[in-house]
């Protein structure tokens, strides 16, 4: 049986393994590379085969295997603000067994993960905190130029009371000036 040489791409392919091994020092070795093979050959199988108008802007975004290896979260984002999540899952739940299938001849296992979709929310929870400091920052430039140009609690600049230097760096140090 021999080796195949081990190229620079099969350590790119491997940072998420290790990043996870940090995270998680119980998981296996064995369950963090299922995880990746299966991650790989769905996200292909999504773009090849699903002409689904419903996903076609889908992508997979992380997979996470039950510890027997018999379950797959498999966790999908679209780029599109405008994404309706529960057509895609209707339409992931109706593919779930056809995905298994091409799963199944992708991958050399003895089980073929069962695969259950989640919208993964991170992208989602970013475009809402981009929309609410963009209300903040339109809410700003309707204020009056003299609110705008106090100074910020927040930022630093001035004292518990409120006070700020004569050219807004923060509190003066020592006695009168």
């Amino acid at each position: 049986m021999s080796r195949r040489k081990r190229t620079r791409l099969d350590s790119i392919t491997r940072i998420p393994e290790a990043i996870a091994a940090i995270e998680d020092p119980r998981a296996s070795r064995r369950r963090l590379r299922m995880e990746s093979v299966v991650f790989r050959a769905l996200s292909a199988l999504v773009v090849e085969f699903l002409n689904d108008p419903v996903l076609a802007s889908v992508s997979i975004t992380r997979v996470v295997m039950s510890p027997d290896l018999r379950h797959a979260k498999v966790y999908f984002a679209s780029g599109d603000p405008d994404f309706d999540v529960t057509a895609a899952m209707d339409e992931f739940r109706r593919a779930r067994g056809y995905l298994r299938s091409r799963l199944a001849e992708e991958i050399r296992v003895r089980y073929v993960p069962k695969l259950h979709f989640y919208p993964d929310r991170g992208l989602y929870n970013a475009w809402t905190v981009e929309e609410v400091l963009r209300q903040i920052h339109e809410h700003e430039k309707e204020l009056p130029e003299s609110l705008r140009e106090a100074p910020s609690m927040l930022s630093g600049t001035g004292t518990a009371s409120g006070e700020v230097s004569g050219d807004g760096s923060g509190p003066q140090k020592g006695g009168d000036s």
